[in-house]
């Protein structure tokens, strides 16, 4: 469970969500290939036309995005797979990246250093 230190909310997250956000923040601002993440959150290799990763991506975007119908911060990239973009706020950007949960990035940085 991931806690929100503004607010106190609390993200509850499977251990297959987990493992996805925390590829992301291993991994900010690079595309990841769909099979290479299903293979290493599902310890199998992906078959012919196999979409169980983008099923798996639908869950964690729903907990980061403010509008997980048009994602901001878990980001499709056509041909390839998806990449994290993190919250930035140095420098300011001209049209901020809107999280749910803007510390959870922060959070899965922690954990993984």
């Amino acid at each position: 469970m991931l806690v929100d230190p503004d607010d106190g909310n609390e993200e509850r997250l499977a251990a297959s969500e987990f493992d996805l956000l925390k590829i992301f923040a291993e991994n900010p601002n690079r595309p990841l290939m769909r099979d290479w993440l299903l293979e290493v959150t599902a310890h199998r290799e992906a078959e012919a036309f196999d979409r169980a990763i983008d099923l798996r991506i639908t869950q964690p975007r729903g907990k980061v995005e403010i509008d997980p119908t048009h994602p901001e911060a878990i980001r499709t990239v056509r041909g390839v797979g998806y990449m994290l973009i993190p919250p930035k706020s140095d420098p300011p950007v001209p049209t901020p990246l809107r999280w749910r949960h803007p510390h959870l990035y922060m959070l899965m940085c922690d954990i993984i250093n």
